[in-house]
């Protein structure tokens, strides 16, 4: 009966890698295109913006750059607080149980260990898949929210509701109203009774809003006094940050931003990749436990090749990718490269006098 177990378990393991190996390229690649459509909306933002400093019915339906303060007449209300701003951030947080599971091995029986904390999550942490019984987490009856204003202005400009939802509130609330049921600490309403020793299913929440006249800069299309997400048949463009910023310097903040998005998941896709082919070669690990001494050193160097050849096959991914979506680019650097290489080779075969 276990050895059936461990053959069922090794084959779902096998399916699963091969599903994360596959997913894996696809994510590469479309995460080098996605990064190189980024770069090229740069370009066109950078090509055809226009700053300016108030309104012109000449750049109706243009792509405008605009500084300005932010403002709003309308109240937003939830359970708990009610703030005059453009855009209020609520965050949920609720005491959990937390799993951390490790597995060893001895000879070729395999064993699961697990821990289990206690901290503060704004997610529901599933507590019925725990391997242990006793750590239950209460279903979390409130969620973090972002709630926008229906009517935001920026100078004498409207804002659409696509750009009102890009606000970013980041400014602390305090001096909470009191609610019934909870106590207030520094920023937090808190559900339990001792705030420094909370107990398993104890709330607290905190909120970030945008205080009004809050400057903000936004590049997007502009008709009658009306901020609205600029549009053709190639790009979607509505860029608000907050602050004071230049047309170039919010170029390059979206660039930026851009950049970390293609690292982040260049190192996700490459971890995908080697996870599946762990698990896709598990059964060489099962087969080697078996050997006291060689199926501890199989396991470390099949997790070995397991990482070069999820690197190799990661870095080639993302190459290819290049070269399909950016050609203009990637060709000449190609050619360049081999050129230069061979002159390199030819200058060191050439005897010197």
């Amino acid at each position: 009966m276990e050895t059936q177990e461990n053959v069922r378990n090794v084959f779902s393991g096998m399916l699963i890698g091969l599903i994360l190996f596959v997913g894996s390229f696809f994510l590469l690649w479309f995460n080098e295109a996605g990064y190189v459509k980024s770069l090229q909306k740069a370009d066109y933002i950078q090509k055809n913006v226009i700053s300016i400093s108030q309104y012109s019915p000449e750049y109706n339906r243009k792509l405008v750059h605009y500084t300005g303060s932010v403002n709003t007449n309308d109240t937003i209300s939830d359970d708990f607080v009610s703030v005059n701003t453009p855009a209020l951030k609520r965050t949920v947080e609720m005491y959990q149980w937390d799993e951390r599971c490790r597995s060893t091995k001895s000879g070729s029986h395999r064993t699961k260990s697990c821990s289990y904390t206690k901290k503060w999550s704004d997610k529901q942490i599933n507590s019925t898949s725990f391997k242990e019984r006793g750590y239950d987490n209460p279903t979390m009856e409130f969620k973090s929210d972002e709630i926008f204003a229906n009517n935001v202005s920026v100078d004498d400009f409207r804002l659409d509701p696509e750009l009102i939802k890009k606000l970013n509130p980041k400014t602390k609330l305090l001096n909470l109203p009191p609610k019934q049921g909870y106590q207030i600490y520094s920023e937090y309403y808190y559900s339990g009774t001792n705030f420094s020793s909370p107990q398993i299913g104890d709330y607290r929440i905190s909120y970030q809003y945008m205080p009004i006249n809050s400057t903000v800069s936004i590049i997007a299309a502009q008709y009658n006094k009306i901020f609205y997400e600029f549009s053709n048949n190639k790009y979607d463009i509505a860029l608000v940050y907050n602050g004071t910023h230049s047309a170039d310097d919010m170029v390059t903040i979206f660039k930026d931003n851009a950049k970390f998005l293609l690292f982040m998941l260049r190192i996700l896709g490459f971890m995908l990749m080697a996870a599946g082919l762990k698990l896709l070669i598990s059964p060489l690990s099962i087969i080697f436990s078996f050997i006291p001494i060689i199926g501890d050193i199989a396991e470390y160097f099949t997790g070995f090749v397991c990482f070069l050849i999820a690197l190799a096959l990661s870095l080639i991914t993302i190459s290819i990718a290049w070269i399909a979506v950016r050609p203009l680019i990637s060709i000449p650097v190609i050619i360049v490269s081999v050129v230069g290489i061979r002159f390199a080779l030819r200058r060191k075969q050439t005897p010197t006098n």
